[in-house]
């Protein structure tokens, strides 16, 4: 799961870079969709990791 995290959190650093690369913003709008899970996945990983300093700040960087 760490590996999935850290590439959210790179593609997110990319957006704020690349705020005009549209194919970017559509896929992250995607995969965000309700039906997918992906941002209650994140707040569950938040709090099982939130005793991890790094791991925490990379989620929170992603749910922000």
């Amino acid at each position: 799961m760490e590996a999935q995290i850290d590439q959210l959190y790179d593609t997110l650093l990319r957006v704020e870079t690349e705020p005009s690369n549209k194919a970017l913003l559509d896929w992250l709008e995607n995969v965000c969709q309700r039906q997918f899970g992906l941002v209650d996945g994140l707040v569950a990983n938040f709090i099982m990791n939130y005793d991890q300093p790094t791991m925490a700040k990379k989620l929170l960087k992603v749910l922000r």
